[in-house]
């Protein structure tokens, strides 16, 4: 994990590819307004209700098959990467309640 605020890591856990992610997230202790941002489809809709209701902010992947609704599309400025295709604000329907 690094801190954005000093650009070096504040920590770091090494796992086999097989631990599940449940293991690493259980022992971080995020502020509110932390951002916390994934590199594969992170999917566990109880942490992100319960980020969500912490102000604790995330970006992943959603996988193919998730159900959402757009809430808003934001502008893409003219320097932004061709590789950013849209940028939106979403709800995700899970079967508990709405997130986001």
């Amino acid at each position: 994990m690094i801190n954005a605020l000093e650009d070096v890591p504040c920590l770091v856990r090494f796992t086999s590819a097989a631990t599940h992610d449940h293991t690493f997230l259980k022992d971080l202790n995020l502020e509110k307004g932390s951002f916390v941002v994934f590199d594969k489809a992170y999917n566990d809709y109880q942490q992100f209700a319960q980020w969500i209701d912490d102000d604790i902010y995330f970006v992943t992947r959603q996988k193919e098959n998730a159900r959402y609704i757009g809430i808003k599309e934001f502008d893409l400025s003219d320097t932004t990467s061709d590789a950013v295709l849209k940028d939106e604000h979403i709800t995700v329907q899970k079967k508990i309640r709405p997130l986001g």
